[in-house]
């Protein structure tokens, strides 16, 4: 299963801050809030709280899910690798247990 190509919100601006400032959203970095803050102004509430956007949030639960898919498929591999190599152990002890003559 593919899916699309992800898109981008917004083109780089040239703003103070570089390439990271996207324009048309307003909402600041945690390195760009800290530059705006007076030197010496007490740390504002919720500073650490950054707003996630919605495509962010998709990005995020598509992540998620797609590892846990593969961590499945990697457990599936190995239940079956797991079975085979029983399955022939066992066909081994019935073949040596038979005797030469069989």
């Amino acid at each position: 299963m593919s899916f699309p190509p992800s898109r981008t919100t917004a083109a780089p601006s040239r703003q103070r801050g570089g390439p990271h400032v996207m324009s048309g959203g307003g909402a600041l970095t945690g390195s760009a809030r800290q530059r705006n803050r007076a030197p010496g102004a007490p740390e504002p509430e919720g500073a650490g709280a950054a707003m996630v956007s919605g495509k962010q949030l998709a990005d995020m639960g598509y992540k998620a899910f797609s590892g846990s898919m593969m961590l499945l498929t990697v457990y599936g591999g190995y239940l079956c690798g797991v079975r085979a190599y029983r399955l022939l152990q066992r066909r081994r002890e019935r073949e040596a247990a038979a005797g030469p003559n069989s």
